[in-house]
């Protein structure tokens, strides 16, 4: 009976932390950082910094979850957005003109979508066996 037990408190550990341990470690990086420096972390100015340095790669993950959503896969979009934002940071640098950086950087990723599509039109089978895939498919560890 004692083994029993043993293994359903193993069993909800692991079930909390597969439903809550992303969110557990990263309350326990901001204890830590806000700990570690407490005049510089829990600022207005710093978290107002951290926003904007994430608010790219939230807006590609929101997007890439609707797609993924849908049941479609598209790999490049991670390699596009990087491609973008370095194409507006020269084009910013050489012009010093915002308008001019976001007309350079839309025009390479137009550029190169356009460039690409016909390979992910031409490779339906792909896409098929890559929507086919489930949890079941991949080994337990």
């Amino acid at each position: 009976m004692a083994m029993k037990e043993e293994q359903t408190e193993t069993g909800r550990a692991a079930q909390f932390i597969r439903d809550y341990g992303t969110l557990a470690c990263f309350a326990l990086i901001v204890v830590l950082f806000t700990i570690l420096l407490p005049g510089t972390f829990m600022t207005g100015r710093n978290l107002l910094n951290i926003s904007q340095q994430v608010s790219m790669l939230a807006v590609t993950a929101f997007a890439m979850t609707i797609v993924m959503a849908m049941g479609d896969y598209d790999l490049s979009v991670g390699s596009m957005a990087s491609l973008a934002g370095i194409v507006a940071a020269i084009a910013f640098r050489e012009s010093g003109l915002a308008n001019v950086a976001l007309a350079a950087a839309l025009a390479a990723a137009a550029r190169l979508t356009a460039s690409s599509s016909p390979m992910s039109v031409s490779c339906p089978s792909w896409r098929r066996s890559a929507r086919s895939l489930s949890s079941a498919d991949w080994p337990s560890g």
